[in-house]
């Protein structure tokens, strides 16, 4: 629970969780790259941001992990805001916003494919067109839907008793390069 960084002789976690047990978000970076760490910064524990440089490049990292179906639109409102406080100290166009959003995005519309490519999986869910809306307000694609997977590939959740599967957790991108 709280805000911390662990190190151990491999690897440095940083982490945000409020509630033991539930939630929280956070890295795990190979130790050899600590001192390229500029920030970390713990939003929510729904929420959270790294920055970081490889090869001499900024990259912001956001990491999310979106409420679940039956949470209220104020929670998904809140988490929607967290991201965007996640965007505002942002110094570099290198973004990666990834996590369990939560939300089907199914197949994308032709005018959709500045945020998406031409591939997606199943239907489209209320949280998907939020999903594709932060994309847009934000300038990132959703990688999941450039590459032709087969379908048995695309899905990344699971339905308990196995019947369901739903493409829910997403990598974005946006870079200047």
């Amino acid at each position: 629970m709280g805000e911390n960084i662990i190190e151990d002789d491999d690897y440095v976690m940083y982490y945000l969780g409020k509630t033991k047990g539930q939630l929280g978000v956070g890295f795990l970076v190979k130790k050899k790259y600590k001192a390229n760490i500029t920030t970390f910064i713990g939003i929510s524990d729904r929420v959270c941001l790294l920055e970081i440089t490889l090869e001499k490049h900024l990259f912001a990292i956001i990491q999310a992990h979106a409420p679940t179906e039956g949470s209220s639109q104020e929670d998904i409102d809140i988490f929607y805001d967290d991201l965007a406080k996640a965007h505002a100290p942002i110094s570099t166009d290198n973004i990666i916003s990834m996590g369990d959003f939560k939300a089907q995005i199914g197949k994308p519309k032709q005018y959709e494919h500045s945020v998406t490519g031409q591939y997606g999986y199943g239907a489209r869910s209320t949280r998907g067109e939020r999903l594709i809306q932060y994309a847009y307000e934000n300038n990132l694609k959703i990688t999941n839907t450039i590459f032709n997977l087969k379908k048995h590939r695309r899905w990344t959740w699971k339905s308990p008793d196995k019947n369901t599967k739903n493409e829910i957790d997403y990598i974005m991108a946006a870079s200047n390069n």
